[in-house]
């Protein structure tokens, strides 16, 4: 037993931290104890930092050049120009000879730096955009960086210029495109305007349903005169066997001049109908009456039949009418848009045209740079600091490093 809480006492002494619990005293016991460890490697770290700035790193020169740019865009692309492969490979071709440590135009990213400037420190309409050299020589830093924006404000005005021609053979491709489009829409159109499918399909259909109307007007006569026959017969089968009345054969010869469509004065033809039905019997009558009958319903199957053809024959025109409609207005529709195109396209043509000729986006050298007369601050107190900071966390962690160590070493 008292082994044990021996060997657990050890453990507990020699960790500063055991599970989730951490020993303030013990840290600050082992602190204490390699205090002038820590202090010295603090100290070495800083004093090494900052005789090393001193004596070994040498001084920097900072130069800088302005350069205006007309607009934001052109500030941009100036901008990115100035950073490409191409510019920096030309300025690395130029000055390879001032720089002994360039190995690629690469290097030269350490050396240089490009910024658009705020717009509260705008010339007038310009847009200035600042490049930054630097350079252990003043006049290797003023020389580089008044290389460095000749260079690009010449790029960005021939890629400025370049990209306009560009756009103006482009923005004419596409009129002279848009006018073919609109001539082909047009010749389209007048096609189908001169062959007038959409009037002559129009005036067909007027004429088949005012045919149409015709057939159930007819029909609906010829049923009504079905019904006045089939009433007249069952009024003389239901009279006795006799000599039939004069307003019976009256009545049957206004039917049969119904039936053929006749028409005039039916008392003129009193006398004819006398000498006609006198002779006649009651059952000759009614069997006059059936054959009429018989006949009407003929000629009324056979209207309806063509009453049904006549009915595809509308839907028929009806759909063409109707596909003919939609093609014209898909044609004018078309027609429309191409000419709206053409007319937009001219007008960027325009546009573009006297872009050219009077260029807006373009970028000159402002400011040229001078060599500085006096170095960039070397920090060398905030170096020492860092230096010490780091040290310090150093020192700090091969103590513990050490403690544990020994803690394991203790405990086999």
């Amino acid at each position: 037993m008292d082994d044990r809480f021996k060997h657990e006492h050890t453990r507990v002494e020699n960790y500063p931290c055991w599970g989730n619990e951490v020993d303030l005293r013990n840290i600050i016991e082992t602190l204490s104890k390699w205090f002038w460890f820590i202090v010295s490697v603090t100290l070495v770290a800083a004093i090494s930092a900052f005789a090393f700035i001193t004596f070994f790193r040498p001084m920097q020169y900072e130069a800088s050049s302005t350069a205006l740019a007309t607009t934001d865009r052109a500030a941009y692309v100036l901008s990115e120009v100035a950073g490409s492969g191409s510019v920096l490979r030309q300025l690395h071709d130029s000055i390879h000879g001032m720089f002994h440590d360039l190995q690629s135009y690469e290097d030269l990213r350490s050396y240089i730096r490009v910024s658009k400037l705020p717009a509260g420190t705008r010339g007038g309409k310009y847009v200035s955009v600042k490049f930054t050299a630097k350079a252990s020589d003043p006049g290797k830093a003023s020389k580089l960086v008044n290389e460095w924006v000749s260079l690009s404000v010449s790029k960005v005005n021939e890629a400025l210029k370049k990209d306009k021609v560009q756009d103006l053979s482009a923005v004419r491709r596409m009129y002279l495109e848009a006018s073919d489009d609109l001539q082909q829409k047009e010749n389209a159109l007048a096609e189908l305007e001169k062959e007038d499918k959409v009037a002559v399909l129009s005036n067909k259909l007027s004429s088949l349903k005012s045919l149409q109307s015709q057939y159930l007007a007819k029909e609906r006569s010829i049923k009504l005169l079905i019904r006045d026959v089939s009433t007249m017969k069952s009024r003389l089968e239901q009279r006795d066997e006799g000599r039939p009345s004069l307003s019976d054969d009256l009545a049957i010869l206004s039917l049969s001049l119904r039936s053929v469509g006749g028409s005039g004065n039916v008392q003129l033809q009193v006398s004819q109908a006398s000498s006609l039905f006198s002779t006649n019997s009651m059952q000759e009558r009614i069997s006059y009456l059936n054959g009429m009958e018989k006949e009407l319903s003929e000629e009324l199957a056979k209207l309806q039949e063509d009453a049904d053809s006549l009915d595809t024959e509308i839907l028929s025109t009806q759909y063409q009418l109707q596909v003919a409609e939609n093609k014209l207005s898909d044609a004018t529709r078309e027609r429309d848009i191409a000419l709206k195109r053409y007319h937009d396209l001219s007008e960027k043509l325009q546009e573009v045209a006297l872009a050219v000729e009077v260029p807006d986006d373009r970028a000159e050298v402002g400011v040229w740079a001078v060599s500085p007369t006096r170095p960039l601050p070397r920090r060398r107190l905030m170096s020492a600091t860092l230096a010490a900071v780091v040290g310090f966390m150093l020192a700090v962690s091969v103590v513990f490093v050490i403690e544990w160590w020994r803690g394991e070493k203790g405990e086999s």
